[in-house]
């Protein structure tokens, strides 16, 4: 379950996604409409919950996974203070992100091979969009 990623060496976390400011889902709004994505919030929302109980393959075909990914990169940077814009999101490279494994005690319940991961961490499972760890 992928609970956090890196992006240009700085580690976020994907619980952005649970609680959203009022300014953050105005500004999503705008730039959803600004780059022709003809998605809303709660349709995002949905799409994370439809998400969690698919296989990679499955998840591939969801016709909001892309945007999914894209709104966990931009919430999780805007909540980190950061002032982005969905379409300098859309602009970045799947191969920039990397997905770190969850923080979860070993001995705690493990998540299902092959499925995503759950609502706020939930990303589209591409294996374009996927790349390697780095040793830290």
């Amino acid at each position: 379950m992928a609970e956090r990623f890196q992006f240009r060496g700085k580690i976020y976390s994907t619980a952005a996604l649970d609680e959203p400011s009022l300014r953050d889902l105005m500004h999503l709004k705008t730039d959803l409409a600004e780059v022709g994505i003809n998605a809303t919030w709660s349709q995002i929302e949905r799409a994370a919950v439809e998400i969690q109980d698919m296989t990679e393959d499955e998840a591939e075909q969801h016709p909001l996974g892309l945007v999914l990914y894209a709104a966990t990169i931009w919430a999780a940077r805007r909540a980190e203070g950061e002032v982005v814009r969905l379409s300098e999101v859309l602009d970045l490279r799947p191969s920039e992100v990397v997905w770190l494994p969850s923080t979860e005690d070993k001995s705690g319940p493990k998540a299902p091979k092959k499925k995503a991961a759950k609502k706020a961490s939930v990303q589209p499972a591409a294996p374009a969009l996927k790349a390697e760890a780095p040793q830290i």
